[in-house]
């Protein structure tokens, strides 16, 4: 798990990267295996969403942001992170 962390840290590639990890559950030690892997990925700077479809809506409103802007969509960390801002904000 370790390496596959690490490759999708925003420093690691120019091009962004995001999760989507589902609820394990009932089963207690899967979901608390998947709190362990979430947090890896958040700690390294990874956006982690709870479904696909949140991982792609948050994508797709961080290209459109940039696409207003007339600029083309920024393949860094800085996507990635504005990716995981319109999902938390989506959320609320």
């Amino acid at each position: 798990m370790e390496n596959l962390v690490e490759f999708a840290a925003p420093h690691r590639s120019s091009k962004p990267i995001v999760v989507a990890m589902r609820n394990s559950g009932d089963n207690l030690q899967s979901e608390r295996a998947r709190l362990r892997i979430t947090e890896s990925f958040l700690q390294a700077g990874v956006p982690v969403f709870r479904s696909m479809e949140r991982a792609c809506r948050a994508i797709y409103k961080a290209t459109a942001y940039y696409d207003r802007r007339g600029e083309p969509a920024k393949p860094d960390e800085d996507m990635a992170r504005m990716a995981a801002q319109f999902a938390s904000a989506a959320t609320r």
